[in-house]
Parts: structure tokens; C-alpha cells; sequence
């Protein structure tokens, strides 16, 4: 039977159905994407192994060496991107200014090699972090883990636990790996919103800080705590339509919920409250010899001066400044040495009551410094101070949007975020330091960059260590990558 003219045929019609993709080229994605997860873990886990070649070198620092260029070919447009093109553009301006000023200082060639290298190196591992694991959680978990594996081996190969000071074991020891470890099982219940679990283990290991005298960590910890407190639930909106109509018979448009700056209001309230409340605590306890006597003794020193425990604990900060103020553009060289700070410091913490006949200041060539921010500035000039505000600042917007988006890591990214802060002002750019903050980094500018784009789809989730995130597939690295 023929079918007529302009009719269309019941019969089934012949398709062709797309080429699916050979399974080779899956499987060496497969194994690509698992060969770059292993070299996420394997490059903080290696820095446990101290590699000397022209200078000392954390073993995984070897690793990036060898991957920073095959990551700058197959990911040259996630390395060059957002926030981190910016990072890095000011991470090159710090490098030309520390080299203009050990050029213009005469700085002793050893000491010129070794400020430069470490600005290098720290892009370094910068550039292969980002290219490895920028917006990619699982990757991101894989390196905390190595991380926190990685400061366990150094301290069981390397160090002595001494009997007589429990405390100094605890900050320089055990509490490098046990602290973020904890932090990271209470993320997972955070995540699971099993909340009384991560909260109870948060509070338990702030606790152990407190007993041990390691005030500056209890104190990151009850902060970041406060930070991720779930209020998410008491500002949602009804689901429901509203009910008046608009003359052309439409829906009004809802009122949009003031719920978010009164949240994030309220949270940051309560970090102020708990930090004073924290110190207080502390200062309460360490005076009456509840923390035993070493912690009664240290408290003493650092609180009898007039200018407070904070600057007790952390006198660099006294001279530093002049430092600065003496040079604020180009620095004084890459760790710089100058008597006259050191004489300057005792001179000030005699003065301002800190130091007594039994406690002497440490005289030192080297300038005292003790903070990311003024190394910087003091060693390569303004353009290296220029950096680390940057890195403030991209802190505190990171901080902003942890607060409202509330990821189910929100206690691993809080505690970050908040002990950044204290980094950055407060402690030495030392010999892991490059490789913690090119994590933390990458850490920083995904929860941004991710939360900014994701929210409209997964509010309460912008960053779930749930997926790969795996790219589009242009070659089987490519992809992977």
C-alpha cells in the first residue's frame, strides 16, 4: 500500500544514534583523574621529609618543582583566573620589590638567595595547588588529609616529646595534626547536620587548648565555632504564593528577607562575645594557678606590662613598625640584620614593664619580627605589605560568605579563615608556611568564586564535598586536571 502524497508514514524510521565514546579513552580519564587525586595527598603528606639540596626543602615541595610545568601547559586558564590572576600579579610585584631592595641593601648573597626563593616557591606551589584542585572538594579534602598526615610523620620521626614541658609538646607537637583532625570529623557531622556532635567535639578540643595553655588556639576555635552556629532555619521564607493579587491579576512580588545581614549580625556578635569571654576565661584561670604553674608563670610575664597580654605575647610587634617607618618602601633586605632593633625592643619591654631581673630580653642581628605581614614589609618593602592586605581582605570576604552560605565544612573553613587572621598578623613565615597557604589559599578563592555561582542552585550547599567537579574533557590530563 502506497502512502499518499504529504502523509506521513507509521512506520518506524531508521536513526542513526550518536557514536558513543571508545571506552579507552574513558578508562585513561578514569586513571588520570585518580593519579592526580594520589599526587593532591602525596604533595603535603611529603613534607614530613626534609630535602637538601642547595638549601632545605619540604619533600613535597620536590613534587610541585616537577609539576609546575605540566600544570602551567594543561591548566594554564584555572591557574590564570578571578582571584588568584590577582594573587599572583601581586605575589610577582612582591618578588620585584624583594629583589630591588637585597640589590639596593647589598644584602649578603645566602640570605638574598634564600628571600627570593621562598617568594618562589610559594607561587610555585600556589600555581600547582590551583591547578590541581581549585573548585574540586574531593581534591581539596585530599590535601587537608595529607596535610594533617603529613605534620603526624614529621612529629613521630622528627621530635622528642620532653617529659617536663607537656604544654610545649602539645603546641609544637601533637596539636599540629590532633587539632585539624578533630575539626575535620566535626565537619562531617556539620555536614550530616548531626550539629551537637561537631559542636560537643569543637568545644572538647578547645577545651584541651585551654589545659594545655595554648590560649591562641582555644581561642580560633571558640571564635570559628560561634561563626557557623546554624541560624540558616529562623530566616526562611514561607514557600507559599502570596495570597493579594496585583490589578492585572498577578502575584505581588515578596519582600526580600532582611534575614541575611540580621544573621550574619548576629553571628559576628556572638564571636566578639565568645572572644572576650574566651580571654577573660583564661586570664581568670592562668592568674589563679588553675592551669598549672608554667601556664601561672607565663600569664605573669606577658600581662605585667602596660600594654596587655597581646603585645606580652607577641613584643615584635613594638619594633617592627619602626622598622617600617624607617624604610616603608623598599625594605631592609631579606632577613634583614640590624642591632639597633633588637637594643630598641629590650629598651621598650624595659620601659613598658615587661621584663624584670629575671627575665632578660634576646638580643639579635636579625630585625624582630614575628607576623607574614611585617616580614614582608620590612624585608622586600611596601609591595610585599601590599600582598598580605590583599589576602586580608579576600579573608574577610571569604569569611562573609561562609557565614551566609553555611557549607557542610563550614567548621574546617571557619577555623581557617579565623586563624588566617592571626597568621597573617601574628606569626612567622616559617618553613611549611608556602604550602599551608597555598592551600588555604585555593581553599579561600573557591569558597568565593563557588558560592557565587552555585548559590541560586544549592543555597545551604555552594561547596559539598560531595562529586568530583571534574572539568570538560579535552584530553584525558586536560580533563582530569
Amino acid at each position: 500500500m502506497q502512502t499518499p502524497a504529504g502523509a506521513y508514514s507509521r512506520q518506524p524510521r531508521i536513526a542513526f544514534r550518536p557514536v558513543a565514546r571508545p571506552p579507552s579513552i574513558s578508562q585513561r580519564e578514569s586513571l588520570a583523574s585518580y593519579a592526580l587525586d594520589v599526587l593532591c595527598f602525596a604533595i603535603p603528606l611529603l613534607n614530613f621529609l626534609p630535602i637538601t639540596l642547595i638549601g632545605t626543602l619540604p619533600g613535597g615541595e620536590l613534587l610541585t618543582l616537577a609539576a609546575v610545568l605540566p600544570c602551567l601547559v594543561l591548566a594554564w586558564k584555572r591557574i590564570w583566573r578571578g582571584y588568584n590572576r590577582t594573587i599572583l600579579i601581586l605575589m610577582g610585584l612582591w618578588f620585584l620589590s624583594q629583589l630591588v631592595t637585597d640589590f639596593y641593601r647589598h644584602s649578603p648573597f645566602p640570605l638574598m638567595a634564600k628571600g627570593l626563593a621562598a617568594i618562589s616557591f610559594f607561587a610555585i606551589d600556589l600555581i600547582v595547588v590551583s591547578a590541581l584542585a581549585y573548585k574540586k572538594p574531593r581534591r581539596i579534602v585530599l590535601l587537608i588529609i595529607g596535610e594533617i598526615i603529613g605534620y603526624m610523620l614529621a612529629f613521630i620521626l622528627n621530635s622528642e616529646p620532653d617529659p617536663n614541658a607537656t604544654g610545649l609538646n602539645w603546641k609544637f607537637g601533637y596539636a599540629i595534626f590532633v587539632i585539624p583532625a578533630v575539626i575535620l570529623v566535626s565537619s562531617y557531622f556539620y555536614g550530616k547536620r548531626q550539629y551537637w556532635i561537631a559542636f560537643l567535639l569543637l568545644i572538647g578540643i578547645a577545651g584541651e587548648n585551654l589545659l594545655q595553655n595554648y590560649r591562641s588556639e582555644m581561642l580560633i576555635i571558640m571564635a570559628s565555632s560561634m561563626l557557623v552556629i546554624p541560624l540558616a532555619s529562623f530566616g526562611r521564607q514561607r514557600s507559599r504564593p502570596s495570597l493579594r493579587l496585583r490589578p492585572d491579576h498577578r502575584p505581588r512580588p515578596q519582600a526580600r528577607s532582611q534575614s541575611f545581614p540580621m544573621r550574619t549580625v548576629v553571628l559576628f556578635v556572638l564571636v566578639v562575645l565568645v572572644g572576650v569571654g574566651t580571654t577573660q576565661t583564661y586570664s581568670y584561670l592562668a592568674a589563679r594557678g588553675a592551669l598549672g604553674d608554667r601556664a601561672q608563670e607565663k600569664y605573669q610575664e606577658q600581662s605585667r606590662g602596660k600594654f596587655g597580654l597581646l603585645v606580652g605575647g607577641r613584643p615584635e610587634t613594638l619594633v617592627s613598625w619602626r622598622a617600617v617607618l624607617d624604610s616603608p618602601l623598599l625594605g631592609h633586605g631579606s632577613w634583614a640584620e640590624d642591632l639597633k632593633y633588637s637594643q630598641m625592643l629590650a629598651d621598650i619591654e624595659g620601659e613598658a614593664g615587661y621584663l624584670d631581673d629575671e627575665r632578660q630580653a634576646d638580643v639579635s642581628d636579625v630585625i624582630p619580627i614575628h607576623s607574614y605581614l611585617m616580614s614582608a614589609w620590612v624585608w622586600a618593602g611596601f609591595l610585599g605589605a601590599v600582598f598580605w592586605f590583599y589576602i586580608l581582605y579576600l579573608s574577610g570576604k571569604a569569611t562573609l560568605k561562609l557565614v551566609s552560605e553555611q557549607p557542610p565544612m563550614s567548621p574546617y573553613f571557619a577555623y581557617l579563615l579565623i586563624g588566617e587572621f592571626w597568621r597573617v598578623l601574628f606569626s612567622p613565615f616559617g618553613y611549611t608556611v608556602r604550602m599551608e597557604q597555598s592551600i588555604v589559599l585555593v581553599i579561600i578563592c573557591s569558597l568565593i568564586e563557588a558560592a557565587a555561582s552555585q548559590a541560586a542552585k544549592h543555597p545551604l550547599r555552594p561547596f559539598a564535598t560531595r562529586g568530583r567537579g571534574y572539568g570538560p574533557v579535552r584530553a584525558s590530563v586536560t580533563s582530569a586536571l
